[in-house]
């Protein structure tokens, strides 16, 4: 009798944790297998992370920031038959991954920035360090990761203020390393495709700094401001509030990076924390129409219609929502920002704001490459001890063909 209880609760134990961390692969996606055993150990990493935390200080996130350390360990400096050696050192205060060719030429080369993802919130040079060391073997060229501070501890617009800073004095002191101040291209996957658009604008304002040579935005956010573009529709039917980036995992990441505040969260859950009187003038700033008829399905797509809207945490947070550090899709004149190679996936909220972006970039006559991968998904660049994705590696490979061409010509 006691086995047979036991074993009840065993099989009642494993039914729980396999309903909770099973995610369906929809028809399309790459590796749908492997996708849905990536997304169960993501989410096992999370239950883990809380169960450690409750028995410590409290801070999951801390925890699964440590979990995923661990799943995506540092490379050593010298690595066998590779021309680059990497070394941390700091631009200006800031931490840098460094990674340089051990043979080069003895005139000034080109050079990349990279910024790493994670919603502002986890995320670092350290977990990155397998995807920044192929892109500088690839390139064979300098590339400086930057390790920027993370929220919720510290608030945007902080992780941009590092990112520039760290920019700039690599700009300033670009010869010491062997490279060419105005063939600096800079790239980010995810949040660090948002701080990129952003940098690349604000970089191309300064007039005390060179021009960014190209902008690699990889699966980018662009924008807070709609949270019903066909993308997050699509997601929204084929995963629910599954998958690698769902709707409640974005909210979570913008209240982190704004303020902790339900208000905030709930409204945004709804696509309400804009005011009914704002979403008139949103139609044309986030532009549906700007997206390809063939990725607005009738299964999952409805049309924006007038809808209402949260006037009182439209007011309290509006400033920071249109600041350009979170919506740089919203700045107006495009011209003369740096050429752009645009990553969008498939099965991806936000594959919307990256297409929205090359859009607005392409007709202020910037020179643009927009790259959709119609069977790819947020996050598939990653590599880890257990998981790649093949997708992954052959858009990671076009990628520094591309960024290549930019910074030679």
């Amino acid at each position: 009798m006691r086995w047979t209880l036991l074993s009840c609760i065993v099989l009642v134990v494993v039914a729980m944790l396999a309903y909770l961390l099973y995610t369906p692969a929809p028809d399309g996606i790459t590796e749908p297998l492997k996708f849905s055993a990536f997304c169960g150990m993501l989410k096992s990493c999370w239950v883990i992370a809380k169960a450690i935390a409750y028995f410590d200080d409290g801070d999951y996130l801390k925890q699964y920031r440590n979990i995923r350390h661990w799943l995506k360990p540092v490379t050593p400096s010298d690595m066998p038959g590779s021309n680059i050696r990497s070394r941390v050192t700091t631009f200006d205060g800031i931490r840098i991954r460094l990674y340089e060719p051990i043979r080069k030429p003895k005139v000034l080369q080109p050079a990349l920035i990279y910024i790493h993802g994670g919603g502002l919130i986890f995320g670092s040079t350290d977990t990155y360090d397998s995807l920044t060391r192929k892109v500088a073997e690839g390139l064979d060229m300098v590339v400086a990761s930057i390790e920027y501070r993370l929220a919720p501890k510290f608030k945007v617009p902080t992780q941009a203020k590092d990112c520039l800073k760290a920019s700039s004095w690599f700009m300033q002191n670009a010869e010491q390393f062997g490279v060419a101040a105005d063939r600096i291209g800079m790239a980010g996957d995810s949040a660090g495709g948002l701080l990129t658009a952003y940098l690349s604008q604000i970089i191309h304002d300064n007039a005390s700094l060179p021009d960014l040579k190209f902008q690699g935005l990889i699966y980018p956010l662009t924008q807070v401001l709609d949270f019903y573009t066909p993308s997050y529709q699509k997601y929204a039917k084929l995963f629910k509030e599954k998958g690698l980036l769902p709707r409640s995992m974005v909210m979570y990441m913008l209240t982190s990076a704004i303020k902790n505040d339900g208000d905030l969260y709930n409204a945004s859950m709804f696509n309400m924390h804009t005011s009914a009187e704002f979403k008139t003038r949103l139609r044309k700033l986030v532009n549906h129409d700007n997206i390809p008829i063939e990725m607005k399905d009738e299964f999952y797509y409805n049309s924006p219609n007038k809808e209402d809207g949260n006037v009182k945490v439209w007011e309290k947070y509006r400033s920071v929502l249109l600041d350009p550090v979170l919506s740089p899709l919203l700045r107006e004149d495009m011209t003369g920002l740096p050429p752009a190679y645009i990553i969008t996936c498939g099965f991806d909220n936000i594959r919307d704001d990256g297409i929205l972006y090359a859009r607005k970039l392409e007709n202020a006559g910037v020179e643009t490459t927009l790259v959709n991968y119609e069977a790819g998904f947020h996050g598939m660049f990653w590599e880890d001890r257990f998981f790649d994705f093949e997708l992954g590696k052959e858009a990671l490979q076009k990628f520094i063909i591309h960024a290549k061409y930019f910074l030679l010509r």
